[in-house]
């Protein structure tokens, strides 16, 4: 189960943002009104680590990130540079999380962008080209070993706890999905095995329509993309990773 701490919904979200205004606590989910990153306790845990959490460690994470001129296009009302900035900083966001859940072995980043590829490798994420044929041709260019799990590159409140509560849960079923906040789309799929993804327009739909299992009762930190400056200023709120952070800290 994941700790109370996590924000789990909007009206959670609701009560946060009165109880920052106040300087007092989440009463849904006991979050204090801290500086970002205050929702997930400290990770004590590292990547291959050889602790008795090693054998928790089977996932593969796939992270597609565009990165480049073409990154995050919806922020178009931000200048290109600072657009770019953001959309990198926030696939570095994912990495570091995923690198750091316990239930993950390996990290897998599909990309063709080389100031990207340089930031994930130095996380110690492996990497593959983008074939630059759409999202789902991409995540199928990792060719991940099962069970795998795709986590896109615009979710810059991701912790590494709400990963691996998503992936314990993901464990039961043969092939599941993270429904995005605003509900039509996906932010994560999950399979014990080899299988094709529908990443795109109403793509929870039709992860649904293919047998796919929607988790349920998911945290928004793993729910909440970003794809306006609208999404960007609500996801501050719950918490921007560290990379995230730096580079908003002109905007807001």
């Amino acid at each position: 189960m994941l700790e109370r701490r996590v924000v789990r919904d909007t009206r959670c979200l609701v009560s946060f943002i009165a109880a920052e205004q106040s300087g007092s606590s989440c009463p849904t989910c006991c979050l204090p009104s801290r500086p970002a990153r205050c929702h997930d306790a400290p990770v004590t845990n590292t990547y291959g680590d050889g602790t008795a959490n090693e054998a928790l460690r089977h996932w593969t994470i796939v992270v597609p990130a565009k990165g480049g001129i073409n990154a995050k296009t919806r922020l178009a009302e931000l200048d290109d540079t600072l657009r770019q900035s953001i959309a990198e900083a926030m696939a570095l966001d994912v990495v570091t999380a995923a690198r750091q859940a316990t239930r993950v072995k390996r990290v897998i980043v599909v990309t063709s962008y080389p100031a990207l590829i340089d930031g994930v490798r130095r996380l110690g994420a492996d990497v593959v080209p983008d074939p630059g044929a759409g999202l789902n041709v991409a995540i199928a260019a990792a060719a991940a070993p099962s069970p795998w799990a795709v986590v896109l590159g615009d979710l810059p409140t991701l912790t590494p706890s709400a990963l691996d509560a998503i992936l314990q849960d993901a464990e039961n079923y043969d092939a599941c999905f993270v429904q995005d906040d605003a509900g039509d789309g996906t932010t994560m799929v999950a399979a014990q095995h080899e299988v094709a993804t529908h990443f795109g327009p109403h793509s929870a739909t039709k992860h649904l329509d293919a047998g796919f299992v929607r988790l349920q009762n998911t945290p928004l930190l793993a729910r909440s993309d970003v794809d306006t400056v609208l999404d960007l200023r609500a996801a501050r709120v719950l918490g921007l990773g560290t990379h995230t952070a730096a580079a908003v800290k002109t905007l807001f």
